[in-house]
């Protein structure tokens, strides 16, 4: 830079002349250098662009040759002040007389070379664009086969975990958005939300749930420790790029193993559904065949279909869906159902966007105050006509499977039949095991309801939902410390019900007579003030069944008041021996779409309220008998002659 400061000032001197920077920067064709280095730049990147898939480098190459050009750009300028070229050579311009400096003539080669560029920029552009094939022009659905519709035998197996585990497994790492606008991340989310259900839909492969995968979004682990921690042996990532009326998708596919790529592809596609719905289709197949799988004519069919010609339709149903992913509130509910209804107004017949509706539907009334006693009826409606639609969409089943798990009086084996459905036509849906897991616990199954919820597990290892109800599970299966373990990562992984896991831990160490532990629980996480109820009363109520009346008000104060969740004031109560009150809590909730008669099976607490005559009516009122009738008796309960039975 000193070199240049004095090029300056001598070149200033020998002029004479009060030259102004403009016009100095012109002469020395500063503007000429920065030009030709912007269009060489560009082409040298469009070259990579186009040659890094063909040659499957490796994604940091593009982002490599940008942080070195983009490195070079100050010094290339700063060289074309200080230096010109002249017939005799390379010479700093204060060592060449102004008489003699030629800077017209390189000025005139500097254009040749920059038009040159031009010329290349445009064939690479054409190249690119019009000669090379794209990924996926060529694909066209396969005949559809016929899809056997649900057996009307009802039976409780699950895949087990072995058997999940063994499958060529992969995760669909977080998109990254290239548009660098913020409104067009649901965009990115949608496809890769996509592009994730395309792949589950086949059977044989391993695919980690969307909950799991988000957390690594512009995440700096390497590839191997991201599919170490999720359990898979493949990693799929990409990139999406919408501009105008275009959009560019990349992918590539990577053995964690090697860290070696095993397929890639970049589409360059006006931007239409129809186009979106191929390369999704593409990229599905392309995937399939990398890992040699091969696709039945079922799967060929689900990841073939077309759901929509109308791009605004599409739009709105991912904006949909990105609002029920992200729900935590009823309003985020409230804003699906209004872009779900958008989308169904300008595809009437779009099938996934009626499933949407009935998804929001199903779950509603668990994130409002006062339920809405029309939602389950309203999801059944739609679920009824996203089959009519598609019978081949998984979602609608699973729907069905939690409305009759709900309805009053419920139709238990109806429930399992329709969610076996949904498992076997989506077995990589994470949320499906789990509605199938929760809703044996709820009917007593307690070794298949842990066998759903491992495989769910399994397919979204960071899913807190699952945690919590694994914890559930573990309890049931008399493995506290797991169930301490399974409460404890709800909690860490940020569950909406940590209050009510924190709670049982310790309720969980009183049972295991860690007294001291259990104490620790609820000072260490809810501060010694509202902790000292529970220290002051119940534990000595649990522990040496003194104040056992203070304790059961206490209890029923604070279920009163809604201070803690229903399920947890209704097992404390157990614990301290206060039977009715408990069975009242149950009865309280049993017209409530409510898990809470799972309590009745799972807690060891339960023994006395069971054999309370009104906890018989209870399981009456659940209708539950006939489902064992059909189905098998739960461990709790028995059959007693053809008409009657007995739970202990």
């Amino acid at each position: 830079m000193m070199d240049a400061e004095h090029g300056m000032y001598n070149a200033s001197s020998n002029s004479g002349s009060d030259m102004t920077l403009f016009s100095e920067l012109k002469r020395r064709n500063v503007f000429r250098v920065t030009i030709a280095y912007l269009i060489g730049t560009w082409l040298l990147l469009q070259v990579v662009d186009v040659v890094a898939p063909i040659l499957v480098l490796p994604p940091w190459v593009g982002k490599l040759v940008l942080f070195l050009l983009a490195l070079g750009f100050i010094p290339t300028l700063l060289f074309s002040w200080a230096f010109e070229i002249t017939p005799e050579g390379l010479k700093r311009e204060s060592e060449i007389d102004r008489d003699a400096s030629i800077p017209h003539q390189t000025a005139r080669k500097l254009d040749y070379v920059t038009i040159c560029m031009v010329v290349l920029a445009l064939a690479v552009f054409s190249l690119d664009r019009f000669v090379l094939p794209q990924n996926g022009d060529s694909s066209t659905a396969e005949e559809r086969e016929d899809v056997a519709s649900a057996s009307g035998s009802v039976d409780l197996v699950t895949p087990t975990i072995s058997a999940v585990s063994k499958k060529a497994s992969i995760a669909i790492l977080p998109f990254a958005n290239r548009s660098n606008r913020d409104e067009d991340q649901f965009f990115t989310d949608g496809i890769h939300d996509d592009v994730l259900t395309h792949l589950a839909n086949i059977g044989s492969m391993k695919v980690i749930s969307r909950t799991s995968v988000m957390r690594y979004r512009d995440t700096d682990t390497p590839i191997p420790e991201i599919a170490a921690e999720l359990g898979v042996k493949n990693i799929l990532e990409g990139s999406i790029q919408r501009a105008g009326k275009q959009v560019r998708i990349t992918v590539q596919l990577i053995e964690a193993a090697t860290d070696d790529h095993l397929w890639a592809a970049s589409y360059d596609r006006e931007l239409t559904a129809e186009n979106l719905f191929a390369i999704q289709t593409e990229i599905s197949r392309e995937v399939a065949e990398a890992l040699r799988l091969e696709l039945t004519g079922a799967e060929q069919s689900r990841i073939s279909r077309i759901p929509t010609n109308s791009l605004e339709a599409y739009q709105a149903y991912l904006l949909g869906r990105d609002f029920f992913r992200r729900r935590s509130a009823v309003e985020f509910l409230d804003n699906a159902i209004a872009q779900f209804t958008i989308a169904i107004e300008l595809e009437p017949d779009y099938a996934e966007a009626y499933s949407g509706l009935a998804a929001a539907y199903a779950v509603i009334n668990g994130y409002q105050a006062d339920p809405d006693p029309r939602a389950f009826g309203k999801s059944k409606a739609y679920a009824e006509r996203a089959i009519e639609l598609n019978p081949e969409l998984a979602e609608p089943y699973a729907v069905l499977g939690l409305y009759y798990r709900y309805l009053r009086p419920s139709n238990a084996a109806l429930s399992e039949e329709y969610l076996a459905r949904a498992v076997e036509m989506a077995p990589n849906n994470a949320t499906i095991h789990l509605w199938q897991g929760t809703t044996r616990m709820t009917m007593g199954y307690l070794e298949q309801a842990h066998e759903s919820l491992l495989t769910a597990r399994e397919l979204d290892p960071a899913g807190p939902l699952i945690a919590g109800w694994l914890g559930e599970s573990y309890v049931a299966q008399d493995d506290y410390p797991a169930a301490i373990k399974q409460y404890q990562s709800a909690v860490d992984l940020g569950d909406s019900f940590s209050n009510t896991f924190l709670l049982a831990i310790a309720e969980l160490q009183i049972l295991t007579g860690d007294q001291r532990a259990a104490e620790k629980t609820l000072t260490q996480n809810f501060g010694i003030d509202a902790a000292r109820p529970w220290l002051d009363v119940y534990i000595p109520a649990r522990m040496n069944g003194t104040n056992l009346d203070e304790a059961t008000a206490l209890i029923i104060a604070l279920n009163d008041e809604h201070q803690y969740n229903d399920q947890f004031c209704v097992f404390m109560l157990a614990a301290i021996g206060a039977n009715d009150e408990a069975l009242d809590i149950l009865w309280e909730n049993a017209d409530i779409e409510d898990d809470i008669i799972k309590n009745a099976w799972m807690w060891p607490h339960f023994d006395g309220v069971r054999q309370l005559p009104g906890f018989k009516k209870l399981v009456e009122h659940y209708n539950l008998p006939n489902a064992w009738r059909e189905m098998g008796w739960p461990k709790f309960c028995h059959a007693v002659g053809e008409d009657d039975f007995a739970c202990e």
